[in-house]
């Protein structure tokens, strides 16, 4: 099952893909987008004896990426398909202040908004 977490404006901010064992009902997360943590427990909403699956977001987080995407695709909207990308990515580390070392999970969350929202 794949769960979409949409704010009011229709934008999705996180998803997670869930898959529930039949054979002894266990569930288990196999995939997630712009998901900070998951943790697991028994239901705390219904007072059922189902398993929980708690999903944590930064919003605020994904607010700014979004910003930080539209900034970064305007800025280089009319380069060439072949730089794209890289321009792009150059431009999203130095707004995130990376220096040096590998790229960022986050910065390929910027891209992944790019992507999805303007490409």
């Amino acid at each position: 099952m794949i769960v979409k977490i949409v704010e009011k404006d229709g934008k999705v901010i996180g998803g997670i893909q869930v898959y529930e064992n039949s054979f002894d009902g266990r569930t288990e997360v196999q995939d997630t987008y712009h998901i900070k943590s998951i943790e697991y427990g028994s239901d705390s909403i219904f007072g059922s004896n189902e398993e929980e699956i708690s999903v944590i977001i930064d919003v605020s987080e994904f607010k700014e990426n979004c910003l930080i995407a539209g900034e970064v695709y305007h800025e280089f909207e009319d380069c060439n398909d072949e730089d794209f990308y890289r321009e792009c990515m150059f431009s999203i580390c130095n707004k995130l202040n990376i220096v040096s070392g590998p790229i960022p999970d986050r910065a390929y969350e910027i891209w992944s908004i790019i992507e999805g929202e303007y490409l």
